[in-house]
């Protein structure tokens, strides 16, 4: 068998298993990526997410929010994002460049319909995500499926850097049919 870290299309197939994995499965290395950005004072943004689907095939990645968010805001002013995953047992970061469309309302709600209680609790926080609060605690949490937002990323570029020795840099372009090239790492 070829070893992936060596094998160009090795790196793409690494890194959607990883992708596929991660959204898949709670406890996988690659459930939380890096989302980044650009606010609506041109600053960028990151915060973590949680990767909740993956499809290679539709080269698509799925992320759920409240929809009353900064992130939601910044990604109805400019729909393009960023995704870093980092997966310590492969050595390997995947870079991702996508578009980013976002379902609220009747457009979301097969995923609502599809949450347990417990995942609901996370959108309708009253106040809303980032208002200030006096206490931590205070936010009341009441389910609204008016306030999810399912964001899904159309991936138009992987970048793969593989840390091991030596270390390997690869990119992947949807344009150009998922074909790759090696980089200088």
């Amino acid at each position: 068998m070829t070893d992936w870290t060596q094998d160009l299309p090795g790196h793409l197939d690494r890194a959607w298993h990883r992708l596929a994995e991660g959204a898949a499965d709670p406890d996988a290395p690659g459930r939380i990526a890096t989302l980044a950005t650009t606010g609506p004072d041109d600053r960028p943004e990151a915060r973590l997410v949680v990767l909740r689907g993956a499809d290679r095939a539709a080269g698509t990645l799925e992320v759920h929010s409240d929809a009353r968010t900064g992130k939601v805001r910044a990604l109805s002013a400019r729909p393009m994002a960023a995704l870093v995953v980092w997966i310590p047992p492969d050595r390997l970061q995947i870079r991702i460049e996508a578009v980013v469309t976002i379902r609220t309302g009747a457009e979301a709600r097969t995923v609502w319909d599809r949450l347990p209680d417990g995942g609901r609790l996370a959108y309708g926080i009253d106040p809303p995500p980032g208002t200030p609060v006096d206490d931590a605690l205070y936010p009341a949490r009441r389910p609204d499926p008016e306030a999810l937002a399912v964001l899904t990323f159309g991936v138009e570029r992987i970048e793969t850097l593989h840390l091991g020795s030596p270390h390997r840099r690869a990119v992947f372009g949807r344009g150009a049919g998922w074909s790759g090239r090696w980089l200088s790492p």
